[in-house]
């Protein structure tokens, strides 16, 4: 009796490891939403040479060293369930195909703005995707390489190029497609239902306006410094943006999740990004790939050149690094590569468990709960109408709000006249705090700081009155009296307390006598100019901006002249601040 239990005991477990690995290998396979096998291969095609750019055509060989078929395809989709895949059985010419169709870049339906595709054929490269099928155990996963012939543009050798590979239904199905109007916006213009926006405006019924994960696709990408690949990896992807979703070049965000493959991306995005103890930060839960936002049709380094020049301050600033997108081997033109300001963000800067972060932004909560936005809301109602000239009250101001952060992030935003921040009321702004003191960690002090992003509707953009070096936010900044989160008021309450005064205005000064140095900032738009300019300029042809031939430098020049010319009017409104507060 004992024996024929311990034989059932053991079969038992046989099984059941049996089941384990069977499911070990699913998990490990199944990285893309369409999976519909339960086990696969382990192993992973072969290629004799690996992704990069080449000056010559060659013959590119597959190989499986179990002797396993080859399935291959070239035109981004999955070879395990795309119509188009091959049986490799002779190698794969890889030559310079930009003189081949449009297809992507061809289409029209990606915008309710103007928009005509690109008449000429633009820079294309060769996407190799490889898998190999096992006779027993089925598919393994697929292995993605890029290849580009005869690139000769500089900016190819002088910035990071990225290949985005993905399945084309995920982006460009009428229906379905993440970069498309879609099918159900003329369900909508159609309907009683519908009511009509600007072309630009994300409550328009699109396909790129929508958002959250259900949105998400799984691409592969791969990235290159010099012609040569340095990472590879499967991420989630998502449009990214606000109104720019519209433009026909949108932004993207990449997710690193387990489902994919792995749960972040360990690369070095960012060359100079350091953590608050001087280590380099080379892993990232997301990325975004952004477009210029709303300065996408101008000059595209606005926002850039801001966070690079205020990057000593005590505000949080986003790294950017310069990119070249391909989307499934079509030149998709420049991009700026920017972190993600979250709770892994955060972590990653300061070492702060994200359990322990709250972080707000335009109100809603990014990391923390409803108490943390609560907390904040009534902090800032009670900071706009307070007795600041009371000891008591300044003092809790200051445990609560790091002053320093606050002081700065007013300072810059009225300084570069940014018109998306404050119109009669609060957007584009960011707070995050440790909700723990930790003594040994750098800004575990429980107070709020602020964060900045999307400063680019400032600076002289436009050509427009509220953005011109001659305007005067400092003191013309309006909210609505039931505005929450009014830090306009805030400020101005905070003045009448003399020692804050004299901080803000000697802060302020310094601010722009050194972070915003005519001589340092022109010096830097020109170093961006010399690297960029080229990139630029092929993305907006690409995406039909040609007037910008003609506008380009133009633009260059003023808002060269808004850096140089601000000085003078910043200190003079400043003055009047300072009068206006002055007891």
């Amino acid at each position: 009796m004992k024996k024929n239990v311990s034989n059932f005991s053991f079969t038992n477990l046989v099984e059941r490891l049996f089941i384990l690995v069977v499911f070990l290998l699913t998990v490990g396979c199944n990285s893309s939403k369409n999976v519909d096998y339960e086990i696969c291969t382990t192993e992973l095609p072969q290629f004799s040479k690996e992704g990069g750019f080449f000056s010559n055509n060659f013959n590119l060989a597959l190989s499986s060293e179990l002797g396993n078929a080859i399935y291959y395809t070239l035109d981004g989709s999955d070879p395990r369930f795309s119509k188009t895949a091959k049986k490799y059985k002779k190698e794969i010419s890889i030559y310079n195909n930009s003189n081949e169709p449009n297809i992507y870049s061809a289409l029209k339906d990606v915008t309710l703005n103007e928009y005509n595709p690109p008449e000429f054929n633009v820079e294309k490269g060769i996407i190799v995707r490889a898998v190999i099928k096992d006779k027993k155990l089925g598919f393994g996963q697929t292995v993605e390489n890029s290849y580009f012939v005869g690139k000769t543009a500089p900016y190819y050798s002088q910035m990071r190029v990225i290949s985005m590979v993905t399945d084309a239904k995920y982006l460009f199905d009428q229906d379905k497609g993440a970069y498309m109007i879609g099918s159900k916006y003329y369900e909508w213009k159609n309907s009683d239902s519908y009511q009509e926006y600007h072309p630009g405006d994300v409550l328009n019924v699109t396909n790129y306006n929508s958002d959250g994960k259900e949105n998400e696709f799984p691409v592969c990408i791969q990235v290159f410094e010099k012609g040569k690949s340095v990472y590879s990896t499967k991420v989630g992807a998502r449009i990214a943006g606000n109104w720019s979703r519209s433009n026909a070049q949108k932004s993207f965000r990449f997710y690193a999740r387990k489902e994919y493959g792995n749960k972040s991306m360990d690369y070095e995005f960012f060359d100079e990004l350091k953590d608050a103890n001087g280590n380099q930060i080379n892993s990232f839960d997301k990325i975004t790939l952004r477009n210029g936002g709303n300065d996408s049709s101008e000059v595209r380094i606005r926002d850039p050149l801001i966070h690079n020049l205020v990057s000593d301050l005590s505000c949080d600033i986003m790294a950017s690094e310069p990119c070249i997108l391909f989307i499934n081997g079509e030149f998709w033109g420049f991009y700026m590569i920017r972190e993600k300001t979250d709770g892994e963000y955060i972590k990653s800067h300061y070492g702060i468990k994200k359990k322990n972060v709250a972080v707000l932004k335009n109100s809603q909560i990014e990391e923390g709960g409803v108490d943390d936005l609560d907390e904040f809301r009534q902090f800032c109602v009670w900071a706009a109408k307070a007795d600041m000239t009371d000891k008591e009250n300044y003092k809790t101001f200051c445990d609560f709000m790091d002053v320093q952060s606050f002081m700065d992030y007013m300072a810059v935003q009225t300084y570069i006249n940014n018109f998306d921040w404050v119109k009669n009321y609060t957007n584009n702004w960011q707070v995050w705090h440790s909700k723990s003191i930790e003594p040994n960690v750098h800004k575990a002090d429980n107070k709020w700081r602020f964060i900045f992003y999307d400063t680019e509707y400032s600076s002289g953009i436009y050509n427009q009155e509220d953005t011109h070096y001659e305007y005067d936010l400092l003191n013309k900044m309006y909210l609505e009296k039931d505005e929450k989160f009014n830090f306009a008021d805030m400020l101005r309450n905070l003045c009448k307390n003399q020692e804050f005064l004299q901080a803000f205005y000697d802060n302020y000064l310094n601010i722009i006598e050194n972070n915003f140095d005519p001589n340092k900032v022109i010096k830097i738009i020109d170093e961006y100019m010399a690297e960029y300019k080229k990139a630029i300029m092929d993305t907006y042809f690409r995406f039909g901006l040609t007037w910008m031939k003609y506008n380009f430098d133009p633009e260059i020049e003023d808002l060269k002249t808004f850096y140089q010319k601000r000085p003078e009017y910043a200190k003079k409104y400043l003055d009047i601040f300072y009068e206006t507060h002055k007891k």
